[in-house]
């Protein structure tokens, strides 16, 4: 029947998504909820209303709404002005240069958390890259407190100050840039996965 190939395919896509192990109980689940709530549809409306669903919500919102505030953009901002200052004095060279050295960090740095998420865990990945951005973000403040215009900015400053901005972006890239974006379907269980997901990045 059209019902029993339906789940054969499910099942058979669920095994190859899942690659390893033995995925009959989480089959299992799935069909006894989508028996139970015909399309397998979870409203906006009933979002909130069974408390186990707040924490894991709560938490997906507040991932998503740190990343945002993690100031690396204000970061980012004066990274051309420094290379202007510390390497050459051609903007559009220095806009180059800044752009370059940028994504190089953000790729390997990405990278790092691709290979060693699953293998480690998120939450050290948190950790240790909230203790690197924060360190950094304090000597930056140190770094900045000390110059009083542009005209006081020697190549080591610039250089050093660079340093300092490109490992804040290694940490970000390790941490708040990609795995805010798969956590939240993991932390919502999968009956409200969509909704919870959706929600979090509507916020």
């Amino acid at each position: 029947s059209n019902k029993e190939d339906s789940r054969a395919l499910a099942y058979y896509t669920l095994s190859e998504l899942r690659q390893q192990g033995n995925v009959d109980r989480e089959f299992e689940r799935m069909t006894l909820y989508c028996d139970r709530r015909p399309g397998c549809l979870e409203t906006w409306r009933n979002l909130f209303l069974d408390r186990r669903r707040v924490p894991p919500i709560v938490v997906t919102v507040a991932l998503v709404v740190f990343q945002q505030i993690t100031f690396l953009n204000g970061f980012l901002f004066f990274l051309p002005t420094l290379f202007n200052a510390g390497l050459t004095s051609n903007e559009a060279q220095s806009d180059l240069y800044a752009s370059l050295t940028n994504s190089i960090i953000n790729f390997f740095a990405t990278t790092i958390a691709i290979f060693t998420a699953d293998r480690f865990g998120r939450r050290p990945l948190f950790f240790s890259a909230g203790a690197v951005m924060g360190f950094m973000a304090v000597v930056m403040a140190v770094l900045i407190n000390t110059i009083d215009n542009a005209a006081d900015v020697n190549q080591t400053m610039a250089f050093g100050i660079i340093a300092v901005v490109e490992l804040f972006v290694a940490g970000y890239a390790w941490s708040w840039g990609p795995l805010p974006w798969a956590m939240p379907a993991e932390l919502n269980a999968w009956p409200w996965r969509t909704a919870g997901t959706s929600f979090a990045v509507v916020v």
